[in-house]
């Protein structure tokens, strides 16, 4: 039973730790974006 739990732990933690890092390349992908978009309106109206 206390194995069960442990390897159920370590998943868990595993899971978290992927979820994490997905969220963390959104942010900055997302900022990418926002930036690319920005530059972009900048030329349109800059001009």
């Amino acid at each position: 039973m206390s194995q069960n739990s442990k390897i159920r732990a370590e998943k868990r933690e595993q899971k978290q730790v992927r979820k994490a890092k997905h969220i963390v390349n959104g942010i900055f992908i997302g900022l990418i974006a926002l930036m690319l978009l920005l530059l972009i309106v900048y030329s349109i109206v800059g001009s």
